[in-house]
């Protein structure tokens, strides 16, 4: 069994990595796209919805862990919510700024 500090630090740094993550793709997009563009204000949807579910995930599994320990197995996959949305983020970003600049060069 794992103790509760030890997974309450592990998911400070996926969170914290988490932030890094979307505040760089968020610049990227910014930076592509536009500040102003339809594009980029398109992607506050699913920038909303990753944050979201993130920051309860985060609470969630803090809150479960202050009265349950987790075991080693299940510690080795609480990771794997963070990369799922990571990965949500990344794809829906850069899926946006193709498509906009396909469209850009299109006219």
């Amino acid at each position: 069994m794992v103790s509760g500090e030890v997974v309450v630090i592990e998911i400070l740094i996926y969170w914290l990595i988490s932030a890094v993550v979307i505040v760089a793709i968020d610049f990227y997009a910014k930076k592509k796209l536009g500040k102003e563009s339809l594009g980029y204000l398109s992607l506050r949807i699913p920038k909303f919805v990753t944050v979201t579910i993130i920051s309860v995930l985060s609470i969630v599994i803090i809150l479960y862990t202050r009265w349950n320990d987790i075991s080693v197995e299940a510690m080795s996959f609480i990771g794997v919510p963070y990369l799922g949305l990571w990965f949500f983020y990344v794809v829906i970003n850069f899926r946006r700024v193709r498509a906009e600049r396909s469209e850009k060069y299109r006219d």
